[in-house]
C-alpha cells in the first residue's frame, strides 16, 4: 500500500475513533443523568446527598473527558492530508527504521490494514524529536538510533 493512501486511512481511522469515544462519553453522561434522576425519586437524607454529589463528580468527570475528545476532534479536523512533505510537521505519517508514526493526537498504538502505528501528540517526547526532521535523519528512540525512511 502506498504510503499517502496509509495515511488517508491513518487519518479517518483516528477520526472515527475519537468520534466513537465522544459518542461514548455522551451516552455515559446521558445514563448519570438518568441514574441521578431516578435516585431524586427513591432516596432521602445523607444518603440521597451523598449519591447526588458521587453522581455529579462522576458527570464532571466525563464532561471534562469530552471536552478533551473534542480537542482532540478539532486538531484532526485541521490537519490537511493532501500532500507529501519534505520535512516532519503535524499530520504526517512518518516511516523510520522502527515503528511507523502518526504525528497528530496521542492514541497510541493503532492498527491500520496490517500496519503498526504509532499515533502521537507533537508535544509528546518523541514527537519533539521529529518534529521538522527529513528523510534520511536519525533520531533516539528507545535507547536507539532510527532512521526516517518515508515522510508523508
Amino acid at each position: 500500500m502506498e504510503l499517502f493512501e496509509l495515511k488517508s486511512k491513518v487519518y479517518s481511522y483516528c477520526v472515527e475513533l475519537v468520534d466513537q469515544k465522544i459518542r461514548n462519553l455522551e451516552n455515559q453522561i446521558q445514563l448519570n443523568k438518568q441514574a441521578a434522576n431516578e435516585e431524586n425519586k427513591s432516596s432521602m437524607g445523607d444518603k440521597y446527598e451523598t449519591g447526588r454529589a458521587m453522581a455529579q463528580l462522576e458527570r464532571d468527570k466525563l464532561t471534562a473527558q469530552l471536552g478533551e475528545n473534542g480537542k482532540l476532534k478539532k486538531v484532526l479536523s485541521q490537519l490537511s492530508n493532501s500532500k507529501i512533505e519534505d520535512q516532519i510537521q503535524i499530520g504526517c505519517l512518518v516511516e523510520t527504521s522502527g515503528p511507523m508514526f502518526y504525528l497528530a493526537i496521542s492514541l497510541g498504538a493503532i492498527k491500520v490494514e496490517t500496519k503498526d502505528i504509532l499515533a502521537i501528540s507533537p508535544v509528546a517526547p518523541i514527537g519533539k524529536e521529529l518534529l521538522g526532521k527529513k528523510v534520511g535523519d536519525e533520531i533516539p528512540f528507545m535507547k536507539k538510533q532510527i532512521k526516517i525512511v518515508s515522510i508523508c
